[in-house]
């Protein structure tokens, strides 16, 4: 929200002529695919398999919150899975949404519907 114009305009992202936000982060570790981790303890609420925008899980957790792990393969939770935080969820992929991310994680938070930074909840 305190980018400049140009910096914010990086962050919409253009889908069949329609802007949406980019309400999260894109984590990558170069080329190479990582393991997805739980950020907290919750119950897997939605699993997305989606080869455009890149399979997602999201996750319920405590107080309202719930993280969304994007543009992941190899998903080993199904929906109603009760996770602990740290828990291995995925893997990393690319995606034909955010092509030039590469291999990367998109992690998103939200607390009662409403985005936050999701930087609050990783543990670096």
């Amino acid at each position: 929200m305190e980018a400049d114009s140009t910096e914010r305009e990086k962050s919409l992202l253009v889908f069949h002529q329609s802007y949406v936000t980019n309400s999260g982060i894109s984590l990558s570790s170069g080329e190479e695919p990582f393991e997805v981790v739980a950020a907290l303890s919750g119950t897997v609420e939605d699993i997305v398999i989606d080869d455009f925008t890149g399979n997602r899980v999201t996750i319920k957790h405590a107080d309202g919150l719930k993280t969304t792990y994007g543009s992941v393969t190899g998903i080993l939770v199904e929906k109603g899975d009760a996770v602990l935080q740290g828990d291995v969820i995925a893997t990393t992929t690319a995606n034909e949404w955010n092509p030039q991310a590469g291999n990367h994680l998109h992690f998103e938070v939200s607390k009662d519907g409403v985005a936050v930074n999701p930087g609050e909840f990783l543990a670096f």
